[in-house]
């Protein structure tokens, strides 16, 4: 008898994958000594009863560093614990249980049952269920996968943590999770997570420890931090003919994490001339116009292509506007 493979089979990810442990074993001391325990706004995983728990690992297929993989990255994770969180659409789990996985494959296999695939409920997450239909063959014969299968896959954020804010709401304490209002709204303690050494370690580990060279960002967020760490990471950035294009120097050493506020292309500049008067508004749908990304040379040469698409629980990312960011990952 065929057995199917549905495509979040946990036989194709990577549960004992290296940065992972490292991330596992080591979140928790980052959090108190590089960051430090919140009280407010910060860690989902640091403001439970109790000692501070490791970040969330990253999604790693078994192929994820293969040159056909493809890298998701998004801004942060969304809040996860119940009783504090409640996601329309999307699924929670009780800190406790979160708290007694004790190894990183036990942590991880408890994600996936409750988070991302829960067996007895296999309905389409609004997030992970939207990260499935990119990577999947649609109903068109011509709305290809853009990945072999899910092995090839790495789904990951800038900051590896829940980040929330606390609130009072009807005499309980209650986690609230957006950009707007939390990443944007707290923008300084919100670029600890992703600058501090550790973290921005973590995240530059992920993007080129392996051969993958197609990278899509979730959001403007995430377009613009990982332009910042390559930036950082002395490669160029190039966009079409135009570049190498920089962030100034000001602006990328900056800590008050005001760029989460603003997209990347009114900070660049080519010669000193922004990049958005030399080639317009580079919002989301301006690259499924131009069938275009960005351009990351390392030693003067191509090493990776970023396309920067809407965040999966966003309301374009659907039907036509889903098929043709599909069709423009396949192509880069």
């Amino acid at each position: 008898m065929e057995v199917t493979v549905t495509f979040w089979d946990r036989s194709l990810f990577d549960f004992d994958e290296g940065l992972n442990s490292d991330l596992f074993t080591r979140s928790p001391q980052v959090q108190m000594e590089e960051i430090g325990r919140p009280s407010v706004v910060g860690s989902q995983q640091a403001m439970v009863p109790g000692d501070v728990l490791s970040w969330i690992p990253d999604v790693v297929g078994r192929n994820w560093d293969s040159s056909e993989g493809v890298l998701f990255c998004g801004s942060a994770y969304a809040g996860i614990f119940s009783p504090y969180s409640s996601r329309r659409d999307q699924r929670t789990m009780p800190f406790k249980g979160y708290a007694e996985a004790k190894t990183l494959e036990a942590l991880q296999r408890l994600y996936f049952d409750t988070i991302i695939d829960p067996p007895d409920a296999r309905s389409l997450d609004a997030y992970y269920g939207k990260i499935q239909k990119l990577c999947t063959q649609g109903a068109e014969r011509s709305d290809l996968a853009c990945v072999a299968d899910a092995s090839y896959i790495a789904l990951f954020d800038l900051c590896r943590a829940s980040f929330v804010k606390r609130i009072q709401q009807n005499g309980a304490e209650k986690d609230i999770c957006d950009t707007k209002g939390v990443i944007r709204a707290h923008c300084d303690v919100f670029d600890k997570y992703v600058r501090t050494a550790s973290a921005s370690d973590w995240l530059w580990r992920r993007v080129s420890d392996g051969n993958a060279r197609r990278i899509v960002a979730l959001g403007s967020v995430a377009e613009h931090g990982l332009l910042r760490l390559f930036q950082r990471r002395g490669r160029s950035i190039y966009l079409g003919g135009i570049g190498p294009v920089e962030f100034p120097k000001d602006t990328l050493e900056s800590t008050d994490g005001k760029w989460v506020g603003s997209y990347a292309y009114r900070c660049l500049r080519h010669k000193g001339t922004s990049v958005e008067r030399i080639a317009g508004p580079l919002k989301l749908d301006c690259w499924l116009c131009r069938s275009t990304w960005w351009s990351i040379h390392e030693k003067g040469k191509e090493r990776w292509r970023l396309l920067p698409i809407y965040h999966p629980t966003s309301g374009p990312l659907t039907g036509s506007v889903l098929a043709r960011t599909k069709a423009l990952i396949r192509i880069m």
